[in-house]
């Protein structure tokens, strides 16, 4: 497959994952506005209903002895088109007056039993069949007479949704062939050189493999420019070269090894470093870029279009019923024989009828008699739904129109209600970025860069004399197949020089590269972040088994379990990988993370959800600390400070996209269904370990790790380091972003989706300042990058306690993330140097695993106590705690600089 074709099936497929996530997303919001909007209309009508019977109540009739009710709830009925039932039931249950006496569209006697019993007036409800608004009529006495009951048949619900779906399904492949065929022109024009360079690499090794000892070599290449391919191609022409030559003298000396007496072994060697990946990232980022975020804004413009014409018929038909109401009161006060130009009281009624149906900017009465209006005209804007049109009913008396009602629709009213899906299209392009970006990179290594590194390190092998090693050719690519011959030059060689003795067959050799782990790396970050945005208000939801704590204390222990199995098993995660090695730690890790989500997702009490989710916490530790270890022992030592990046930069953009799209999916389809989902991203991840990880055991050389994590305490300067920067900066991240943000907004008014954008920041934050303190800050030193970091976010908290609004917040969250950044890698710097320094005796896989172990039991035991202060004192008094530790804790450390200039821990 040419590598145009290989770059455009992978953002092709890219994009439909995109646009096909994000037309769910899409449907999914647009099925709860219009229930609720219908839910709403409903309840318009059980009010008006329950209006007229409890006029008859108010007087001491009985519910049975009204003897107009049928023809009043028809007439009630009639002025919805809608396929609605209308019922008046009694306190059993019973029905008295019904609208249809063929169709029973009542809800169930659990749900009656449910209303009954409820102190509420009223009482909404939901099944695939039915909306229902029920509300209780209240005798003389202030005891329930009866119950109003509006039942809405789903039936044009599903249609309208159907509907919208196939419109959303259209566009999205409409979308998908215009973009993907733009992605083919780009890639046809800007890997137009690099096309003729890849033709070029498997001319020549097709060429060589043609040539036989008596023909001559290939001619060497003619062409300048072979793009990304240039130098390769030059190299890899030199190496043949000198490969052929060196095959043709060996196999002129040496003799064929015997049958029965060869041995063989595979190897794993890390991946070798040259700039092909890089060169294509330079050349191809940019574009994908481009080409993602323009499908996204198209479709979600599409689709804003398509869901406003698909709410235009609730908005014509709300406005109806809404102007039918208004003129039937009016009508009724006029036949009462009250005079129109007497309704002096018409002014206040338009504007408290503004304040209950938002809907509607304008409400007047036109005529000659009396001129009364309320609200404001207004004109659409861009993201305005519907058309601007005034409704106008006749208001008669002795038979002649003497004037007019009219009602006016608000523009920006539905824009509001779909506000959510115009956020999440900015959430979700940057999410869509960051994983295209990944898993990009991971195929284009799998087939395309993984292979041509492999056929250069035999290739210079073989030019050097050295047939000792073959490839093992389980990844079939085009490189691959083009370059077996050099695995069979070695096979039938055997040995790489003629003075061995006894003969044996050549090694087989398999590469490690660090995007092996790319992938399963995000889907742990991403699953483990699902839930931060909703999981202590939703602990908040579930049965109280630990009756003896209740409030903040019960919504902390699952984060609190949390943090104690990470701490439990971090130092176990060396050991186990020594033994199972990298491959095996992954794959047990991930089926046993899947089956705890399963957990999370059937847990009906706190004590479940605590167990399951401290048994997660466990496993995606053992889970990232893998994949770190594994990242590390790939890399060539001039490397580690690219691979650590890339790690954490995976790590984090799994943990952001975790928590802006974990948020969203709680408010949509349920916050329980979103450990499902998790649980399925982590069998998703099991499949890529065990598709892409090398089978043999790997493991490289370390320190001696020592499970007394206390010992390093001796050290002043390490107390101080874990103390005052160290578990801070973890609180900061559990106590405030995971725990506090989360309930301070949701008692607020913010749903999950809001929390989730809120808490996003933080991370993405963190991304972007990470990457850029050290080019900005180069001549600071840690220590005072971390003071610096504990003082930003103290100041951050302090300013969330004062005024605990929701933009407040936000700007806390920010300022946060940015203190983070400072303080967060300073502090691992200033360990590593520890251990070469003054900890050396104990190594650095021990201090930086006893930082990570008291850190976190540090800031469990914080999380706790800042729980029992809100329990007692409030979230304000909880986030001011956080504030003055994270100031104290900054004001010491900068004490302590001063103190040590003369002896600074950075380099």
């Amino acid at each position: 497959m040419s590598i145009i074709w290989r770059c455009w099936i992978t953002v092709t497929v890219i994009l439909a994952l995109m646009l096909g996530t994000l037309g769910v997303l899409v449907s999914l919001q647009h099925d709860a506005v219009l229930a609720s909007l219908t839910k709403k209309r409903i309840s318009v009508i059980a009010q008006n209903t329950a209006n007229s019977f409890q006029q008859a109540l108010d007087i001491g009739l009985p519910l049975t002895s009204i003897r107009n009710a049928n023809d009043m709830l028809n007439r009630i009925r009639g002025q919805d088109s809608s396929p609605l039932q209308i019922s008046v039931t009694d306190t059993s249950g019973d029905i008295v007056f019904m609208t249809d006496q063929h169709a029973n569209l009542l809800p169930d006697d659990q749900w009656l039993m449910q209303l009954s019993a409820s102190n509420e007036q009223t009482l909404h409800s939901e099944t695939d069949k039915l909306l229902t608004s029920g509300l209780k009529l209240k005798a003389i006495d202030g005891s329930v007479a009866g119950i109003v009951i509006v039942a809405y048949a789903k039936e044009h619900f599903d249609d309208v949704s159907h509907s919208l779906v196939t419109k959303l399904i259209s566009g999205a492949l409409v979308m998908l062939v215009i973009f993907s065929s733009a992605t083919w022109l780009v890639l046809f024009y800007t890997l137009r050189d690099a096309r003729r360079g890849y033709r070029e690499i498997i001319k020549l090794l097709r060429s060589y493999a043609s040539t036989q000892s008596k023909l001559p070599r290939p001619a060497p290449p003619t062409i300048a420019s072979y793009g990304f391919f240039t130098d390769a191609v030059y190299e890899l022409h030199n190496n043949l070269a000198e490969a052929e030559s060196c095959f043709r003298r060996l196999q002129y000396e040496q003799q064929t090894p015997e049958d029965g007496t060869s041995t063989r072994s595979t190897l794993i060697m890390p991946s070798p470093n040259n700039s092909l990946a890089y060169s294509m990232s330079r050349y191809l980022t940019p574009w994908v870029a481009i080409i993602l975020v323009s499908a996204i804004m198209s479709f979600g413009a599409y689709a804003h279009h398509h869901t406003q014409s698909s709410f235009e018929p609730e908005q014509a038909e709300r406005l109806q019923l809404i102007g039918k109401l208004v003129n039937t009161d009016i009508q009724r006060a006029v036949d009462s024989g009250v005079p129109l130009r007497d309704l002096v009281g018409a002014s206040s009624y338009f504007n408290e009828l503004l304040a209950a149906f938002p809907e509607i900017s304008y409400l007047g009465i036109r005529g000659d008699i009396l001129n009364v209006s309320a609200g404001a005209q207004t004109e659409p804007g861009f993201w305005s739904f519907g058309n601007i049109s005034f409704t106008g009913l006749p208001i008669r008396h002795d038979g002649q129109q003497i004037a007019e009602l009219i009602i006016q629709p608000n523009p920006h009213y539905f824009t509001l209600q779909f506000r959510d899906i115009l956020l999440d299209l900015g959430v979700f392009t940057i999410a869509a970025l960051l994983v295209a970006f990944h898993v990009f990179a991971v195929t284009f290594s799998a087939t395309l860069t993984g292979p041509f590194n492999r056929l250069m390190y035999l290739s210079q092998c073989q030019a050097k004399g050295d047939f000792a090693v073959r490839l093992n050719h389980f990844r079939h690519s085009e490189i691959d197949r083009a370059a077996a011959f050099l695995s069979e030059r070695t096979a039938r060689l055997g040995e790489t020089s003629s003075s061995l003795i006894k003969p044996r067959a050549p090694n087989v050799l398999e590469f490690a590269y660090l995007n092996d782990v790319r992938l399963p790396l995000f889907l742990y970050a991403f699953t483990d972040a699902l839930s931060v945005s909703f999981l202590p208000v939703y602990t908040a939801n579930l049965s109280n088994s630990f009756h003896w704590i209740e409030g903040p204390l019960v919504q902390s222990l699952p984060l609190v379990g949390y943090l104690l199995a990470i701490t439990l098993i971090s130092p176990l995660v060396r050991p186990v990988i020594a033994r199972m090695g990298h491959r095996r730690t992954l794959l047990w890790s991930s089926l046993l993370c899947s089956l705890f989500y399963a957990g999370l997702w059937n847990a009906d009490t706190t004590v479940e959800l605590t167990l399951y989710r401290s048994l997660t916490g466990a496993g995606f530790a053992l889970s990232t600390l893998a994949c770190q270890d594994y990242t590390l022992d790939v890399s060539q030592p001039a490397q580690r400070s690219r691979a650590l990046a890339l790690f954490t930069s995976t790590l984090f953009s799994g943990v952001f996209t975790g928590v802006a799209v974990g948020g969203i999916l709680a408010d949509r389809i349920g916050a329980s269904n979103v450990f499902a989902i998790g649980a399925a991203m982590v069998l998703l991840a099991w499949a890529l370990v065990f598709l892409m990880l090398p089978r043999q055991h790997h493991r490289a050389s370390m320190h001696p790790f020592s499970l007394k994590i206390w010992r390093p305490l001796s050290n002043r300067q390490y107390r101080l380091l874990v103390l005052g920067a160290a578990i801070p900066s973890n609180a900061l991240t559990q106590c405030f972003i995971a725990f506090l943000l989360a309930l301070q907004l949701h008692s607020i008014g913010a749903s999950a989706a809001d929390i989730a954008r809120v808490m996003m920041l933080y991370y993405l934050i963190i991304m972007i300042a990470s990457a850029l303190a050290p080019r900005l800050l180069p001549e600071i030193s840690n220590w005072t990058k971390a003071t610096l970091g504990l003082l930003i976010s103290a100041f951050a908290l302090g300013m969330a306690s004062v005024s605990p609004t929701y933009w407040t917040l936000l700007l806390a969250v920010i300022v946060a993330g940015l203190g983070q950044a400072l303080l967060r890698d300073p502090t691992i710097a200033t360990a590593l140097q520890l251990s070469d320094s003054q900890l050396k005796a104990f190594g650095s896989d021990t201090i930086l695993s006893s930082l990570r172990a008291i850190e976190r039991i540090g800031s469990a035991l914080a999380l706790l106590v800042i729980a029992f202060m809100v329990q007692h004192y409030g979230y304000n008094t909880g986030i001011a705690v956080l504030s003055v530790w994270l100031a104290l804790a900054g004001t010491v450390c900068a004490i302590w600089q001063r103190q040590c200039v003369s002896q600074p821990l950075n380099d």
